[in-house]
């Protein structure tokens, strides 16, 4: 299954007796020829290449955020595992604060429990390159560490800060002022965030 989401355009290949199912159920909805126009060129030779390069990098990408992800596991932070698509699912305590903190500090992430079969204790993250997934676990360990330090409750560690990543502050670019940025001293500007508060 495939389909660009902001065209409403997108194709299921499976069983015929599937396709007859999804068939009874689908609603009468026209597409556009800007949408025909656009779903033709991503079955291109060209589209296909690279849409299989794009996956390749937010594979070792993934990883990258798992791993790190991994060291506050001793705050009761736990990864979904296998991950295969462009997100990460993640239960932590207290994930309302964590989520909070985070934002006020510029990283937007996704709250998990508007999915079904999901509780409050659940948070989507983004994948994003290297260099924005540092900035991000660097601001999980210092910035949500209280939160999760409360809800973990006696005897559970805080999100400690790896060595050499730098925490970001700033405003989160969809909230409106600027870029989250380093703090004085780092070098480079900032990332964006990871995850999203809106429709990710």
């Amino acid at each position: 299954m495939g389909g660009l989401a902001g065209l409403r355009i997108g194709y299921v290949v499976s069983s015929p007796e599937v396709i007859a199912a999804l068939e009874r159920a689908q609603p009468l909805w026209p597409v556009s020829t800007p949408a025909l126009a656009a779903a033709q060129a991503c079955v291109a030779p060209a589209a296909l290449a690279e849409a299989e390069d794009a996956a390749r990098a937010i594979a070792g990408d993934r990883a990258y955020l798992v791993a790190g992800l991994t060291a506050f596991a001793g705050a009761g932070l736990r990864v979904v595992t296998p991950a295969e698509g462009p997100f990460v699912l993640v239960r932590v305590p207290g994930a309302a604060d964590v989520r909070r903190r985070l934002r006020e500090r510029g990283w937007a992430v996704r709250r998990g429990d508007t999915f079904p079969g999901l509780d409050a204790d659940w948070l989507r993250l983004a994948v994003r390159d290297r260099r924005t997934t540092d900035g991000f676990l660097a601001a999980l360990g210092g910035g949500a560490r209280a939160a999760v330090g409360a809800a973990g409750g006696a005897g559970v560690p805080p999100f400690g800060r790896s060595a050499g990543r730098v925490p970001v502050g700033g405003a989160c670019p969809r909230a409106g002022s600027r870029w989250a940025a380093p703090r004085p001293g780092a070098a480079g500007p900032g990332p964006p965030p990871v995850g999203g508060g809106g429709p990710h």
